[in-house]
This record gives C-alpha cells, structure tokens and sequence, in this order.
C-alpha cells in the first residue's frame, strides 16, 4: 500500500477552516470521510470537510491522523479566541499590608531615656559599702592601737555615732526590734525574757580588726538600720554559746543579762 504526501500546510487549512468556522456563528463542523480502496493497491485516506462542502487536500492514514489532531487543537484555540474566550489567569495574592511603625510620644522617649540612665540600686548599694569599708580600713590603719571602745570616741567616727543614735532613738520599731531579739536570746538561755525584764550588754573591747571595721562600718553610715543589723547579728551569732555552751558572756562580747526588780 503506497502512501501520498499532500503538500498542503495543515496550519494553515486549519485556520481557513477556523475563519469560515467564525462567520457561521462560531461554530465549526468537522467531519471526517473515510475513503478507502479496492484491492491489493487500494490507498486509504482521510478527507477534513468544511461547511462550504469544499473539500480539503487527502492526508494520508498515517500522516491523517496526527495532522487531524493538530488541526483539530489549533482551530479550537483559534474559535475560543474569536469568541471571546480567553484563558483564566491565576491572580497574583495580594501583599499583605506592611505594619504600621509605632508612634512614641515624646514623653515616653524622656521616661525610656531617664530609665536607662538610672543608676542599678545594687550597683549603689555595693559602691555604698566599698565606700564605707574603705573608710573604716583608713579609720582602723590611723589608729592600729585603739580598741573598738576607743575608736567610738575619735573625731572621724563619733559625730556620725551621735547623729545614728539620735536617728534610733525616734524609731520605735527599730528599737522593738532590738528588744525582741533580746528577749528570745534569754529565754533561749533558760531567763524569763518578759518584756523589761532582761538588756543587752555588750563588751566590744576584744574586737579583732574584721569585727572593728563592721562596727565602724554601721556607725558610719548614719543608718540606724544598718546599727540594728549589727547588734542583731551579733546577738544571734552569741545565742549557740549563751544557750548551749552555758556560757555567760560569749566570743564576740555578747552577754544578756537579768534587770535588777525594782525596790518596793
């Protein structure tokens, strides 16, 4: 079975074929005739129709059907074009809207600026005492012969011990303080401990250099607080002697003693 070429351009019939397609309401027939032969040497071909009955160039059978689908894909594109039709394009997603930079008053700005430069309060408390210690090391160092009782009465220490007990003495709670630690020591060592009934009496004659200089370290600072922190702690560090040692005055000076009752 010989086969024949046609030498007609496919693309071109198709878009005749679509255009003649146009002007009849957009609408194309394509109909397919198949012709085939008699005989050992009978060819088979396809014919394409057009609504004008105007036969297109044979194709062969198997040039027909690959050029048929091409025809066929080529005019539909170009009868969707002429009618209108246009492919759906995807939408690129809209960008969502940048956020809006935050609007700082000015009156933020100064209480930010005036925070960050605010001094740590640790910071100050630690420089604080570096301060104090250095001093009571230089009070100590001019005077390396003097007991703590003595160091009490020189220039550099005793107007800060006058204005610290005057302070103390305006303070009822610091001094309640005082006294219920006083208390609890004596009745830890066996006394009574009713309120009034028993004092503190401290002899700070024997202190070594560590212990002058956070005596001296207190009296300086002026803080009647920071006085009644250092004779409750060395009330509590005396109490385990007091107590269970039996002692009657401790390591540090430490004694609690009975008041004398009234006479009647």
């Amino acid at each position: 079975m010989s086969l024949s070429i046609p030498q007609h351009s496919p693309i071109s019939e198709a878009r005749k074929a679509s255009q003649r397609a146009v002007g009849s309401a957009c609408v194309m027939s394509l109909s397919l005739r198949e012709r085939l032969g008699e005989g050992d040497g009978a060819e088979s071909s396809f014919e394409i129709v057009s609504p004008s009955d105007q036969p297109l160039p044979p194709l062969t059978k198997g040039e027909g059907g690959r050029r048929s689908r091409l025809v066929s894909v080529v005019g539909l594109s170009i009868l969707l074009a002429a009618c209108g039709k246009t492919p759906e394009t995807t939408k690129a997603p809209t960008p969502a809207p940048a956020p809006k930079a935050e609007i700082i008053s000015a009156e933020a700005m100064d209480a930010n600026l005036l925070d960050a430069l605010a001094e740590d309060p640790k910071k100050k408390v630690a420089a604080e005492k570096d301060a104090l210690a250095e001093e009571a090391e230089d009070i100590i160092s001019k005077y390396p012969n003097k007991t703590a009782t003595e160091l009490l009465g020189v220039p550099e220490v005793n107007e800060s011990l006058k204005v610290a007990l005057t302070k103390l003495g305006q303070d009822k709670g610091l001094q309640n303080k005082i006294n219920s630690t006083v208390e609890l020591a004596a009745r830890m060592k066996g006394l009574e401990g009713t309120p009034g009934s028993v004092r503190l009496d401290m002899d700070i004659s024997k202190y070594d250099d560590p212990q002058k200089s956070r005596m001296l370290q207190a009296v300086l600072s002026e803080d009647p607080k920071k006085i009644v922190n250092f004779l409750v702690e060395e009330i509590g560090e005396a109490s385990p002697e007091l107590s269970y040692g039996g002692a009657e005055r401790a390591s540090n000076g430490v004694s609690i003693k009975e008041n004398t009752p009234p006479a009647k």
